[in-house]
């Protein structure tokens, strides 16, 4: 005992073990450490003992002893690799870097670093890294001493790896991995081999349904099925197949669905497949029946091929309408191959030649019958059609009919590819009979020379041109010498001068506008304009003329005749000129009587002109407009000279017989004159307003004409720009904000828009300010 031991020595004792039994039976270890006791003179005196129990660490201790044994044995059989490493802490204490103490046998074939190379040495000097491998994760382990593990791609050595950790002792970890690349990659290869099906199955342009081989019910149907059958997938999965509609016309039960098993494979070509909402879809049906997993199962393939089957539908009509086209076609239509073999010839072929089907057999039948001499260049020439990469027109030849008459035919020939079930290359030969068209052609010419004739002899020049700027002349008769001043050949084909450059500059562009805009319509053409001949001068022509088009409404030329209009044209400017002396000859009649209407009647005239021009009207009705607006006041000639010269306001009565003027002007004095304008209607009219509230009639919109609507605007802006001997004129913003404010209620909007801007540009002056 440990007492016994220090009284007997008078020496200390330190961890001397020895168990004891308690009362209970239960076995205890002690560790007692003892020390001696002297008297005053040196005499063993007693003892002072620590008694400590460690049943449990030496157990623990035990365990220690034995989990190192384990692990060493671990560490050193088994398969997987495995280090044994000490962790290095810099000065603050922080985890830094680690040393490889030990490895096995299967690190060197895992790692491919032999233990030569790591032993003994840092982890960053073996894996030339700067931070370790897994550091944080390796001290975590060391540190607390729990164990863990995880997988990780090492990207150095290209591996996945699953690593487990544990300590052995603090500030030591021992690692065990092991390489799984392998199968890591064949669970990514199944996985994207699972993904890349499932993105199949669900993007699959053709219905899918998965189903059970035992018990037929659908285990998935992908998004192409349910759309097409209008179920959701709810709806399908877990039912049995010839549960869902028309399947029934494949599996009416489960009888008939095992079997569909046996046989494997079974394919519908155009089942008639109802939806849920009751429509049909005609669609191909595919089973196959293989195994997943060690389970059976049935893979339906379901496509829809209503397109398909209309498009075939098509088809077959569109060929049977093709052989009735061809069969039933105007004009003569054969297909032959290369072997001289006569496939199709159609009725009007047959009807023209008036030969039988029988008579025409081969190529040679047809030489022989149509051509008789010439039959050998004709066979040559049929031979060479067999190259064909495009349709060919051949020409006119002469064919006999099988009553010996002699008729045209224009031939045209295209490849029709390879015959159906073998290599002959086919060719479709088409005719037009052009027998009656030569012999018209032939008359024409006939009929030219006769017109030819004729038109030399016509007081101006017939042509026939080219549609372009120049004009370019085709034909032109022998009155071009007196129209023009040059020879017909000096314009034909512009040898030395183009008809173009003979009219004059500023007409050029409207003869080439109104040309094009009868084209346009399908229209004659006629209109008149300048020209200049080779002596220099300037003469007026009128020209009518219409477009020519070929069978296929293509523009060929132009024709018609120019016929010189001068003295006509220069005959209406002096009646013009006499009408515009007239009429201001009669304004100054009236303004004998009254001086203000004369000066009103003026200036209408001369703004309404204006007007008119900034609108785009022609020469000839601004003319007219001009003379309209001197002349429509002329009914004032029988209201009292005294009213019209009256200062002050004037009474009801008064003004009553003011307004009567236009309908006196027009019954009175215009209504049976002969103007080539409509003067006198303006003259009735120039106090009417677009919404029906001027006077004589009340008329208004389309009824009032442009030459009206320009006459009312200018009128009311003139009277109220310049005094009345009962008024003072108007300022320049009395007179814009009258007219504005009647802008397209009373007023044309154009109208009012042009005098505006001649009021700003200050084209109009103002009695006031």
């Amino acid at each position: 005992m440990p007492f016994e031991i220090v009284k007997r020595t008078e020496e200390p004792v330190y961890d001397v073990r020895h168990a004891i039994e308690w009362p209970d039976g239960e076995r205890k270890l002690l560790s007692v450490n003892a020390s001696p006791l002297f008297d005053e003179d040196g005499g063993f005196d007693g003892m002072v003992a620590v008694i400590e129990a460690i049943t449990e660490q030496f157990k623990n201790q035990r365990k220690l002893e034995e989990s190192k044994k384990r692990y060493k044995q671990l560490f050193t059989e088994t398969n997987e690799g495995g280090a044994l490493h000490e962790l290095i802490y810099d000065d603050e204490g922080n985890p830094i870097d680690y040393t490889i103490l030990e490895v096995n046998s299967n690190f060197e074939s895992i790692i491919g670093l032999t233990e030569g190379e790591v032993k003994g040495k840092k982890a960053t000097e073996v894996y030339d890294r700067e931070k370790p491998p897994y550091l944080d994760r390796y001290a975590e382990v060391a540190i607390n001493g729990e164990p863990t593990s995880f997988e990780t791609y090492y990207e150095p050595l290209g591996k996945h790896f699953k690593i487990s950790v544990f300590s052995p002792e603090k500030d030591k970890f021992a690692t065990v991995f092991t390489d799984i690349t392998e199968r890591k990659e064949a669970k990514e290869n199944l996985k994207e081999s699972e993904q890349r099906y499932r993105r199949l199955f669900e993007t699959a342009q053709d219905g899918m349904l998965i189903l059970n081989a035992d018990t037929g019910k659908i285990i998935d149907a992908n998004p192409f099925i349910r759309n097409l059958l209008g179920f959701s997938k709810h709806e399908l999965v877990g039912k049995q197949l010839w549960q869902i509609g028309k399947f029934q016309d494949i599996v009416e039960n489960r009888d008939k669905f095992k079997k569909l098993v046996e046989e494997g494979y079974i394919r519908y070509e155009h089942l008639p497949l109802k939806t849920k909402s009751g429509e049909e879809a005609s669609v191909e049906f595919v089973s196959n029946t293989y195994e997943v997993n060690s389970q059976k199962i049935v893979q339906c393939n379901i496509r829809d091929v209503t397109e398909r089957k209309e498009a075939n539908e098509k088809l077959e009509k569109a060929v049977k309408q093709f052989r009735q086209a061809f069969q039933f076609a105007p004009y003569p239509m054969m297909i032959h191959a290369e072997d001289s073999q006569v496939i199709a010839i159609n009725d009007a072929w047959l009807d023209i030649t008036g030969c039988e089907g029988e008579d025409i057999s081969t190529i040679s039948d047809w030489t022989e019958k149509a051509y008789e001499e010439a039959k050998n260049n004709v066979t040559e020439h049929i031979e060479k059609l067999y190259e064909l990469e495009e349709r060919f027109d051949e020409g006119e030849y002469e064919i006999r009919t099988k009553e010996g008459e002699t008729r045209v035919w224009d031939f045209s020939s295209a490849p029709l590819g390879k015959a159906i079930g073998d290599e002959r290359r086919l060719v479709l030969s088409m005719a037009v009979d052009v027998t009656a068209r030569k012999k018209v052609m032939s008359e024409l010419k006939e009929k030219e020379k006769e017109m030819s004739v004729l038109f030399n002899n016509l007081p101006g020049m017939a042509y026939r041109c080219e549609n372009n700027r120049e004009w370019t002349m085709k034909f032109v008769s022998q009155g071009a010498r007196e129209l023009t001043g040059y020879h017909p050949e000096d314009l034909i084909d512009n040898a030395l001068v183009s008809y173009g450059e003979l009219i004059v500059p500023e007409d050029r562009d409207k003869v080439w506008n109104e040309v094009q805009q009868a084209l346009d319509s399908d229209q004659p053409f006629q209109f008149e304009y300048r020209i200049e001949t080779k002596e220099g001068q300037e003469k007026y022509v009128w020209e009518r003329g219409r477009g020519v088009y070929t069978d296929k409404g293509e523009l060929k030329n132009l024709q018609g005749f120019i016929s010189d209009i001068t003295e006509r044209k220069n005959a209406q400017k002096e009646l013009r000129q006499s009408f515009i002396e007239l009429a201001e000859t009669t304004s100054r009649v009236l303004g004998v009587r009254d001086p203000y209407t004369e000066q009103h009647e003026q200036r209408v005239a001369e703004l309404a002109r204006e007007v008119g021009k900034r609108m785009g009207l022609g020469d000839d009705k601004l003319l007219g407009l001009y003379i309209g607006g001197v002349l429509h006041d002329i009914g004032k000639i029988v209201v009292p000279e005294t009213i019209l010269t009256k200062p002050g306001e004037l009474k009801d009565v008064e003004w009553q017989m003011i307004r009567s003027h236009p309908e006196v002007g027009y019954n009175q004095i215009l209504e049976d004159t002969d103007f080539p304008w409509p003067v006198a209607e303006m003259t009735l009219h120039h106090h009417e307003r677009l919404d029906g509230s001027g006077y004589p009639d009340g008329l208004e919109e389309n009824e009032l004409t442009t030459e009206v609507r320009i006459l009312g605007a200018v009128d009311v802006l003139e009277a109220m720009s310049t005094r009345r001997p009962y008024r003072a004129a108007r300022t320049k913003e009395e007179t814009l904000e009258e007219i504005k404010k009647g802008k397209e209620d009373k007023y044309d909007p154009k109208v009012v828009d042009i005098l505006t801007q001649m009021i700003e540009e200050g084209e109009i002056q103002f009695g006031g300010k």
